[in-house]
């Protein structure tokens, strides 16, 4: 396992020395503000990533490489556990090392890795879960179920989605002999104990009006922009880099061979989740924490077929595993911030990787990752400028509205430098904070349509229109000063809702 340790130690020097690169993307704002209001769930989203942005700031600090520090440190426990899962399948140094490389040139688990955000922890969690499987579908040890519960419910708590993780595992072990292992009363401690862990935020779902529910009951503004299923595949072996594709492939195939039979559960764990994600309109990265568990079967499979062909296939070995980190290096800049950003635009269309045609605008040439990193920064001193060109006794009872999460995350990130007031919004957690104790005369808007806010206030005022070509839809759009509103903001509030 040295080997292991020194592949996850280059992987956390790595998101280390990219870390502070770049900007705050507005799911970093998003959690350092739901860092300061403690509760139980932010709007559709479980708690654990606002309890770990509050750790990260009380530990290291609020700059960009501190808020990092934390997901780099999951990306590398990820590595590890990628290769103690090739070990427990039967794996040797070959394989143990494989697996655990083909993480670290992964692009979707650099780009995880890399930001202080929900998908950082899903990797871990799932990789987790399917170590202890993994050792319990060897050794039939069932008290493992406490510790997979524990992971499970931890996992719950971070995002939702780990309950196909868990639904998953239980269809696919009631598919193989190894069913046996549900039939053990650890199993169904483990599951109360995941139940408990994840109780608190059902709790505070329920007194909430269930917006998890809400949200999917809503489609988001963004769902046309996702890709088809078809897709949605396809883009599977970018995020796994391409020359990645022989090693999950075989892994699952592997599943279903003599000698995988025993971890068969796994292949249809991955499948069941598969299946599930495309019932829906899935963002490609959401399969992504199922492909530790295929990487570290791929990886044995592949250490025991060259094994068997050693003399005439002696240089494939070295001759793959090249290749694999000459793609992996090629990949890296595009899901992680290692280049400048100006040289990052051109190395991306110098192979072709560029979201548009060479010679759009900046915004369009870099692809949404990125672009949520900039431009918040601008948008808070525009606001700041206008607000304090306003007279004295007007600005005392003027509110900052804004459209979305990620504008009124960066007002209150940013703001207090100003001596701005904190953001109101109706997006997210931000719905639930409310609109303030202080009474509302005027509102300086940003993002909100004009017709929108006609419907509430009498007088509207266009500003100024903010248009940063290398930065988010979501900080950009038009800025409106408004007046005498038709209703108090308080007593509306609860008809405006949105969670999405």
């Amino acid at each position: 396992m040295a080997i292991v340790a020194y592949i996850a130690l280059a992987d956390f020097l790595l998101h280390l020395y990219a870390g502070g690169r770049y900007g705050y993307s507005l799911e970093e704002l998003y959690a350092l503000i739901c860092a300061r209001h403690p509760a139980w769930g932010y709007g559709a989203r479980p708690p654990l990533l606002a309890f770990i942005a509050r750790l990260s700031v009380a530990w290291f600090g609020s700059s960009l490489r501190a808020i990092r520090v934390l997901p780099a440190a999951a990306a590398a426990v990820t590595v590890v556990l990628t290769g103690l899962l090739a070990r427990e399948l039967g794996g040797r140094r070959f394989a143990q090392a494989l697996a655990a490389l083909a993480i670290l040139l992964a692009p979707g688990f650099l780009a995880a890795g890399g930001l202080l955000a929900a998908g950082a922890f899903a990797v871990l969690f799932w990789a987790g879960c399917s170590l202890v499987l993994v050792r319990m579908l060897r050794s039939g040890n069932t008290r493992l179920w406490l510790l997979y519960g524990l992971l499970a419910g931890l996992g719950l708590e971070n995002r939702h989605a780990m309950a196909l993780l868990v639904f998953g595992t239980v269809v696919a072990l009631l598919l193989v002999p190894e069913r046996r292992l549900l039939a053990s009363r650890w199993f169904w401690l483990g599951m109360f104990l995941a139940f408990l862990i994840f109780l608190p935020n059902l709790v505070w779902q329920r007194a909430h009006e269930l917006p998890l529910l809400d949200l999917l009951r809503i489609p988001p503004p963004a769902a046309g922009t996702l890709p088809s299923r078809l897709d949605f595949l396809v883009r599977q072996l970018f995020l796994l880099n391409p020359l990645a594709l022989p090693i999950w492939l075989g892994g699952l195939a592997w599943c279903f061979t003599r000698a995988g039979k025993r971890y068969r559960a796994l292949a249809w764990i991955y499948l069941f989740v598969l299946i599930s994600l495309l019932a829906f309109r899935p963002r490609p990265a959401d399969l992504l924490p199922a492909y530790a568990m295929l990487l570290g079967a791929g990886a044995v499979a592949a250490e025991r077929w060259l094994e068997m062909r050693r003399a005439a296939w002696a240089w494939l070995r070295p001759g793959y595993v090249c290749a694999l980190v000459l793609a992996g290096a090629l990949l890296a800049p595009t899901r992680l911030p290692l280049l400048p950003l100006n040289t990052y635009i051109h190395y991306a269309e110098s192979l072709h990787l560029a979201p548009s045609r060479p010679g759009a605008p900046d915004r369009a040439r870099l692809p949404r990752f990125y672009a949520s990193m900039f431009g918040w920064r601008d948008m808070v001193a525009t606001i700041a400028r206008i607000y304090y060109g306003l007279p004295p006794g007007m600005r005392a009872h003027t509110a900052i509205f804004c459209a979305n999460y990620g504008a009124a995350s960066a007002i209150d990130f940013f703001g207090p430098r100003y001596r701005l007031p904190r953001a109101i919004c109706l997006h997210g957690a931000f719905y639930e904070w409310g609109p303030g104790k202080a009474r509302t005369l005027s509102v300086l808007s940003i993002g909100v349509s004009r017709n929108d806010l006609q419907r509430t206030f009498s007088w509207v005022e266009p500003v100024t229109v903010l248009d940063n070509r290398r930065t988010s839809a979501w900080a950009n759009g038009p800025i409106f000063y408004c007046r005498g509103p038709n209703v108090p903001f308080r007593s509306s509030w609860t008809k405006l809702k949105r969670w999405y």
